[in-house]
């Protein structure tokens, strides 16, 4: 992990599109991350929070071409798309769920990555293998930018990768203090 070289394989994960003429709108009032500023196949990690403030959902949020891609981890009580179907009402929004795209994770102290699935160099890993003891999951996995490697020009309906020519985007984001629980 510590060489950036373990991967998580995305099987497992609920993946949720969000599309339509409101789609960008609808996350944007609803997620903490700025959507509206990721281009496509661009990445950001998001939290849907309740209206106290809990958090309901921790969230990838992918752009895509047509919309967006919401990919939650499975050990996450709620699914996303049930979450979410109550503010739908009258947006031009559709929910729909789908396979989780063939990528991989990387998870990292910083921002996490995602590659093509069968990138070569990379070591498959369980999500806990990246949580060291005294050190709270969250730092490992921040509410913060996730480079994505993704086609050089859209990625698919489903989130699957076309094309060969391949690029990196990163979006920054300022740094968070580091908790010391477990």
């Amino acid at each position: 992990m510590d060489a950036g070289r373990g991967a998580v394989g995305l099987e497992g994960f609920r993946a949720l599109a969000v599309r339509g003429a409101d789609a960008e709108r609808f996350l944007q009032d609803l997620l903490t991350a700025d959507v509206a500023r990721l281009e496509p196949g661009a990445a950001v990690r998001s939290l849907l929070l309740g209206p106290t403030g809990r958090i309901r959902a921790d969230l990838h949020v992918l752009r895509r071409a047509d919309g967006y891609l919401l990919l939650q981890s499975p050990d996450q009580p709620r699914p996303v798309a049930e979450l979410l179907e109550p503010y739908v009402l009258s947006a031009d929004v559709v929910l729909a769920e789908e396979p989780p795209p063939p990528l991989l994770g990387v998870p990292s102290a910083g921002p996490w990555r995602f590659v093509p699935a069968g990138s070569p160099g990379l070591v498959p890993v369980s999500p806990e293998d990246h949580v060291v003891p005294g050190v709270a999951r969250e730092t490992f996995a921040p509410a913060s930018a996730v480079e994505v490697v993704v086609p050089h020009h859209e990625v698919g309906s489903a989130g699957a990768c076309r094309g060969s020519r391949w690029t990196s985007t990163r979006t920054p984001s300022p740094p968070r203090a580091a908790s010391t629980t477990a």
